[in-house]
């Protein structure tokens, strides 16, 4: 999701911040090989005038988890609503397009011995997104 912010002035530390609604489960197990689940959500801002990204920032939710030989992890799933923050430096009269986005990947082996799986869904919505203190 991208939202442009033109800043009126400049500043060092501007605030953003999301509204993430967001359903998550994740599961890995193995059989005497290994399997991994991650997760990564993102605030990244671009300044136009830059030519840069501004802001790249892990915010929540995230998670990284690995199972080997026996074991086998889940969350069972996961539904939230949260807050996330971020700042960057800003300059006046430019514009900033914010993305909030995330990614997820999973790795599972197998062979002769055995077998691992990982699986992995993420869904998440921004519906409320600020600039700025309320």
């Amino acid at each position: 999701m991208g939202v442009w912010f033109f800043a009126p002035a400049d500043n060092s530390q501007q605030r953003v911040a999301a509204l993430l609604d967001y359903s998550y489960y994740f599961f890995d197990g193995a059989d005497f090989y290994v399997a991994r689940s991650d997760l990564r959500t993102r605030l990244w801002v671009w300044g136009d005038g830059e030519g840069n990204w501004v802001l790249r920032q892990e915010v929540s939710p995230n998670n990284s988890d690995g199972a080997g030989w026996t074991e086998q992890h889940t969350n069972s799933g996961e539904d939230g609503r949260i807050s996330v923050e971020a700042f960057f430096p800003c300059r006046a009269n430019r514009w900033y397009l914010l993305w909030v986005w995330a990614d997820v990947s999973v790795y599972a082996d197998g062979g002769t011995w055995g077998q691992a799986l990982a699986d992995t869904s993420f869904k998440a919505a921004a519906p409320f997104v600020v600039f700025g203190s309320l």
